[in-house]
């Protein structure tokens, strides 16, 4: 009875191994990678990509050209259908656009934006190298990449108060293209480079590529003409931050296993080549493409001379938000976040304008972090104040403060004026500040045309209250 239920109990145990490592097999075999954990809810990583890609079209040109643009939507449409089923997320929406400059760029933003650039079609000798591009972004988004790093938020940049400037955020000035303004907002979004994710990228964009009927090997084309380019132009190379050919060539064989496919051409490959050799004629009969750094400055002039567009009033809903990876808030839903080197801007649509290299506004609010000079709240306070009024000779204040509580801590906060640089109308300003636990200063402006006040006036309130430290 003994040997009859140790055999039993072993045959139990030999059949449940054998269910495990089928189910880890199968596992490996159908996934080979594996989304990346993210602190945002797949609404929120879409509603992040939709953020930054308004950045992008603000300043930067998109293409627009219907032949062209069509090809890159119908390879894109092709990759997304290809990518595994146990991979998909509903709520992600791909998109696929090309902006009109010649650097060789390209952009993968979390819930589904794609962007490329002209300079990289024009350096696509094939469809399928070009399919290698896209895919290997596309990759970025299915593996949530973006979102996963960006979870902690915006480490922003400590500064002096003497370098603050009202309702204006200086952009980021890290972006390898160097491009002041142009990138505003979007280096929260920006992938940052990691080898191991550029390998995960690779992996499934071979995957994918070979589900939609392309070459998975082309993907390392792509890479080598892109090194080939960036080298013969001089300029900054995308390949720098991003896996090199042979990086992605030693995928070629994992990829090949996980496809369920030997290596080589795929099976069939369909006959597309009149397209894209259309496609190519076309830009080659197209005016010569500015760079990034030109088309961006001409936007940024176009933005500062032109005038401000009509407002969205405060949604009544909110969303939760962290800034700075110091403490969270809830700001109207409706209102788009913009990252500056030391300061995160939340505005409405419409009330962006660009003013001497800075991004400025008329409606919204300012947070930032700054070094405490005096080690007093209300001195800290004054002398953001005297800043503000060096920076905007037209600011006026009365030096009369309110004791408020900002998030459990002891706050100030005070009132002001100036007359906007973009409408000429009276701006309501509000400041309230209090201390971090290490003794940094945390400013929050709110600003509003003084005929808008009251509905800006509760908005902002409503940000305080909801103010919440995690420092």
């Amino acid at each position: 009875m003994a040997s009859a239920a140790g055999g039993s109990r072993r045959a139990w145990v030999c059949a449940l191994a054998v269910i495990l490592w089928s189910a880890l097999a199968a596992g490996a075999t159908q996934t080979g990678v594996a989304p990346l954990r993210s602190g945002f809810t797949p609404d929120e990583e879409v509603r992040r990509g939709r953020e930054a890609a308004e950045g992008v079209r603000l300043l930067l040109p998109m293409l627009r050209d219907p032949g062209v643009d069509g090809l890159v939507r119908d390879i894109g449409r092709r990759l997304t259908a290809a990518i595994p089923a146990d991979l998909r997320q509903r709520r992600f929406g791909y998109s696929f656009e090309i902006v009109n400059v010649s650097d060789l760029i390209s952009y993968a933003f979390s819930g589904g934006p794609v962007f490329v650039s002209r300079g990289m079609l024009e350096t696509s000798e094939t469809e399928a190298a070009l399919a290698g591009l896209l895919a290997h972004q596309l990759s970025h988004v299915v593996l949530r990449h973006s979102a996963a790093q960006a979870t902690g938020g915006e480490a922003l940049e400590l500064t002096d108060l003497a370098g603050q400037t009202l309702g204006a955020i200086a952009p980021p000035t890290e972006h390898p293209l160097g491009l002041p303004g142009v990138m505003f907002g979007i280096s929260i979004y920006s992938l940052e480079y990691v080898p191991a994710l550029e390998r995960e990228a690779n992996q499934l964009g071979r995957r994918i590529m070979a589900r939609a009927g392309y070459d998975p090997g082309q993907i390392a084309e792509m890479f080598r003409a892109i090194a080939r380019t960036g080298a013969d132009r001089g300029g900054p190379v995308w390949i720098t931050s991003h896996s090199d050919p042979e990086d992605a060539e030693q995928h070629a064989d994992l990829a090949a296993n996980i496809s369920g496919r030997p290596p080589g051409p795929p099976r069939a490959q369909p006959a597309r080549a009149a397209q894209f050799a259309s496609s190519r004629a076309r830009l080659k009969a197209m005016a010569p493409a500015r760079t990034a750094e030109e088309a961006a400055r001409a936007q940024m002039s176009r933005l500062s001379d032109g005038p401000v567009g009509e407002v969205v009033v405060p949604s009544g809903e909110a969303r939760r938000v962290l800034v700075g990876n110091v403490f969270q808030a809830n700001v109207p839903a409706n209102w788009r976040r913009l990252s500056g080197r030391t300061a995160v801007v939340f505005a409405p649509m419409g009330a962006l304008f660009a003013r001497e290299g800075l991004m400025a506004f008329t409606h919204g609010v300012q947070i930032g972090i700054a070094r405490s000079p005096t080690g007093n709240l209300e001195g800290d306070t004054q002398a953001l104040l005297q800043r503000f009024g060096q920076t905007n000779p037209d600011f006026q204040w009365v030096p009369v403060y309110q004791r408020i509580r900002l998030g459990g801590r002891n706050g100030l906060t005070t009132a002001a004026s100036r007359v906007s640089a973009a409408t000429a109308r009276f701006v309501y300003v509000s400041v309230s500040t209090a201390h971090l636990r290490d003794g940094r200063l945390v400013y929050i402006i709110g600003l509003a045309p003084r005929g808008e006040a009251g509905t800006y006036r509760n908005a902002i309130d409503r940000i305080h209250r909801s103010v919440r430290f995690v420092d």
